[in-house]
């Protein structure tokens, strides 16, 4: 009788020892996904903790708590341009939902195969996931991703220079926003109807739908952070250019390199805002440092593996060495 005594006081020990460790091995993931999403966190930290992450995961049975960590750790694998982190997370997840069957996480990790296609230029294919994606999240009415999808599918079609359907598929996601109450899609759609309409020519819509992109943020200031404001300046200052008043233009353009953050935590806009500051002052014949200023955006592009827009930057530096008749670097 003692033998069995001991025999389950072992069982129990270690049962409880076996529920600790479990339990902490929750809450060590839930603080590394916090991190590795926590935008106050330098890129290069963000990247080695999302990919320990990631690991960690892969080991985890597969449950719903399972798939939606992994679902959200594929997102921001995305957010930080680490496509071939986002390939791994997002495949382990959509193969976990589609065993379990579970529609609305087979139609996240399908939308975010759009996103992941649409970053690397391949408009058809992110289209067609849209598409897909479009269709499931109908099937169990989840309005805030057919929201999103709505504004995907624009920024496909904006990208293939179909405006007024790309401006289509954004009324439709802003009827789906008012009527949620999504604030922070309808700054984006604002700024997204903005720049269809500069595309459009049709400058004067575009400053209204900018204007009321800025006027949500600061009405709704805790929701959104600086990252959205420099977007929202940047908007702004590119609409100014486009009528060629390029002092406002420069002027809006500075106020979003000035917020506090930008340049660790969003980059690429950073590396934007100063490309765009640059071929303002070109187009007002100041070429003082110019051409610094160039570099330096492309040396932060290549620190953290940003290829979007690195060709408007080297078209850039070739208008400068022409206007200062460099020949021989342009």
């Amino acid at each position: 009788m003692k033998y069995i005594w001991i025999g389950i006081t072992l069982i129990l020990f270690f049962g409880c020892v076996n529920k600790n460790k479990r339990d902490v091995d929750q809450e060590k993931i839930d603080i590394l996904l916090e991190n590795a999403t926590n935008k106050s966190i330098t890129y290069n930290k963000r990247i080695l903790i999302s990919r320990k992450l990631y690991t960690l995961l892969l080991d985890q049975k597969n449950d719903s708590i399972n798939r939606d960590r992994l679902i959200k750790l594929s997102y921001n694998f995305i957010v930080l341009n680490e496509l071939e982190g986002f390939k791994k997370s997002n495949k382990v997840a959509f193969q976990r939902a589609l065993i379990s069957k579970d529609i609305r996480q087979i139609g996240l990790c399908t939308r975010y195969n759009g996103i992941y296609f649409e970053n690397k230029s391949n408009n058809d294919s992110a289209f067609y996931y849209y598409l897909k994606a479009e269709k499931l999240f109908k099937k169990i009415n989840d309005y805030k991703q057919l929201c999103l999808i709505y504004q995907d599918k624009a920024q496909v079609q904006f990208f293939i220079n179909d405006y007024l359907g790309s401006e289509n598929s954004l009324i439709e996601a802003l009827k789906i926003a008012k009527q949620n109450k999504f604030i922070e899609d309808q700054f984006l759609i604002f700024s997204f109807l903005g720049v269809n309409s500069n595309e459009l020519y049709d400058f004067s819509k575009s400053f209204s739908y900018h204007f009321k992109a800025k006027k949500i943020i600061f009405s709704n200031r805790n929701k959104f952070d600086n990252s959205d404001l420099s977007t929202c300046y940047n908007n702004i200052g590119y609409n100014y250019y486009s009528i060629g008043n390029f002092k406002k233009a420069i002027n809006y353009y500075k106020k979003g390199i000035c917020l506090k953050g930008i340049k660790t935590s969003y980059p690429y806009i950073y590396c934007k805002l100063i490309e765009n500051e640059c071929i303002s002052k070109l187009k007002q014949g100041n070429l003082n440092s110019i051409d610094v200023s160039l570099i330096y955006a492309q040396n932060i592009r290549n620190q953290f593996n940003i290829d979007q827009g690195k060709n408007f930057n080297r078209l850039y530096l070739s208008y400068y060495y022409t206007a200062v008749k460099d020949f021989s670097s342009a």
